[in-house]
């Protein structure tokens, strides 16, 4: 959508599915910043980082889990959920981490003289992800006000909030990854800072 409303910029597209920001740690994504030479960079992740979890899915259990047939996991599943309840305090990247990650890859942006790095805020889940992730809304906003601080230490940062809603219509079933009407809120958002 930014290619179609946005002519005079070349779009460079790197994701990752499950990605979090661990990854800006991974030589790949140092690499980009000096293979590509970006004058900008628009960063969107967390959601992966802060979702509160039943088992971190980078632990050794969740790993070996994942390699069993799935009849073992469908039955192994409920019978945890039964003793084992999401935590805040269980989430595949800490809160400092979090804020360690991106501070680290901030200053490669800085090295690399990167002019502008934007970073989309994790969006607000909708009330469908809330029901099956009670704890995923205050979880959110820990990392959110991570993000917040983030202008103030790099002046090169600009921080936007497109998805703040909450509401199911801007989703796709599991009342988080953007639909179409979600996917153009955030291609608006980015096209203000292009005008």
């Amino acid at each position: 959508m930014l290619r179609e409303h946005v002519k005079n910029i070349d779009f460079i597209a790197l994701s990752r599915r499950g990605g979090t920001t661990d990854m800006l740690s991974d030589c790949n994504y140092g690499e980009y910043l000096s293979f590509y030479s970006p004058s900008e960079v628009i960063l969107q992740l967390g959601i992966c980082d802060c979702s509160p979890r039943y088992m971190r899915t980078t632990s050794l259990g969740y790993r070996l889990l994942a390699k069993m047939p799935k009849g073992v996991q469908n039955v192994f599943w409920p019978i945890y959920k039964k003793f084992v309840k999401r935590s805040l305090n269980r989430t595949d990247v800490s809160i400092e981490r979090f804020e360690h990650n991106l501070e680290n890859y901030l200053n490669q942006c800085c090295l690399a003289k990167v002019e502008r790095v934007i970073i989309i805020k994790v969006a607000t889940p909708g009330p469908t992800m809330v029901r099956a992730n009670p704890l995923v809304e205050r979880s959110v906003e820990r990392y959110n006000a991570i993000y917040d601080l983030l202008p103030r230490r790099y002046p090169f940062v600009t921080v936007i909030n497109p998805l703040c809603f909450g509401q199911d219509e801007y989703y796709a079933g599991d009342g988080y990854h953007p639909n179409e009407a979600g996917n153009r809120e955030v291609m608006q958002e980015l096209q203000k800072l292009y005008a």
